[in-house]
Formats: structure tokens, sequence, C-alpha cells
């Protein structure tokens, strides 16, 4: 659980291998309720390449995520 904000947030980090392909799936998701109303925000990667973008994948999301500004009845 994370607060942004006024916000409470959900969050769930995954990290997958293809092994067949050599690809790396790396996703995180994001939940919380405005309003009654639940908003959903997801940030993929798929990478055949292991370097910074892929090591910072989690970090830069959630970076992004808490620039999100939510306003509660707008």
């Amino acid at each position: 659980m994370l607060k942004i904000g006024d916000q409470h947030f959900c969050i769930f980090k995954v990290a997958n291998m293809n092994n067949e392909k050599k690809v790396r799936d790396r996703r995180l998701i994001a939940f919380t309720s405005v309003s009654g109303t639940d908003v959903e925000f997801y940030y993929k990667l798929l990478t055949k390449r292991y370097d910074t973008v892929l090591t910072s994948f989690f970090e830069k999301s959630l970076e992004n995520l808490k620039t999100v500004q939510i306003k509660d009845g707008y």
C-alpha cells in the first residue's frame, strides 16, 4: 500500500522471464478508488535486453505514478 497525495494505492510488481523467447516481462499495476469508482494504472515493459531500463523499471514507474493528482469529485 502506498499513499500518494490523499489517495491510497494498492501496488503489485510482477517480473517474469519467457525462457523460450528470451523476453523479460516487467509490470507494475496500481489500484485506487475515486468517489467509489475503481481506477487502475498499468506499466508494462517487454524486452530482451538486461540494461538500466529493465533494472530501474519499478523505480521509474513508481516515480511516474507519484506525479498523478486525483481530486475527489472531478
